[in-house]
């Protein structure tokens, strides 16, 4: 079977990759490998897979903007298996040339690609239908004491959405500019 296609975004933010799966169609459906280990994957070509989580949203819920502090950050590889999300990411490494920029892309069930967040980004999506389905690959384990967030509206970024449905832990995330980020 062919493998995966892992591609760097065209983006002014390094690190986040796009992944392409192979597709296998035949009387019976269609086979989708949407994961290869690859060195270009950090932890996850290092280590593997620690946790899977599976989310299912209704349309205009927003999920984020989550990351993890060090020593325990992590990586994903995030699919959407049903329906479609904008997924936003942060560059939140104090040393990178694009600390605090903004990325989205649109991933749907359709297309069925991948992105695969490196560590050092905060992350957050919306759902933009009905029961979208979100299947995340995880290189470490989440932590509850090593959370951390960003409030969606700091971002100067449109959502696309005036009301979205959103937790109460994720609506009391600070707002960008008021984390103090350590070197």
């Amino acid at each position: 079977m062919k493998t995966v296609a892992i591609e760097t975004l065209s983006t002014e933010i390094q690190g986040p990759l796009l992944i392409s799966p192979h597709l296998f169609t035949d009387e019976r459906g269609q086979l989708a490998k949407f994961f290869r280990n690859d060195e270009r994957l950090g932890e996850f070509h290092k280590q593997g897979v620690t946790e899977v989580f599976h989310t299912t949203s209704q349309k205009n819920a927003l999920r984020g903007l989550h990351f993890q502090h060090a020593p325990y950050e992590i990586e994903k590889i995030v699919h959407v298996i049903s329906g479609a999300i904008l997924d936003v990411i942060v560059d939140i490494r104090p040393q990178s040339l694009s600390f605090k920029k903004v990325f989205s892309i649109k991933l749907d069930a359709h297309m069925k690609q991948g992105l695969y967040i490196p560590k050092g980004f905060a992350h957050g999506y919306l759902s933009l239908e009905p029961a979208t389905c979100v299947l995340y690959l995880q290189s470490g384990a989440y932590s509850p004491a090593h959370e951390g967030g960003i409030h969606f509206a700091s971002l100067g970024f449109d959502w696309g959405v005036t009301q979205p449905i959103i937790s109460a832990k994720d609506t009391h995330y600070p707002r960008l500019e008021e984390i103090t980020w350590k070197s």
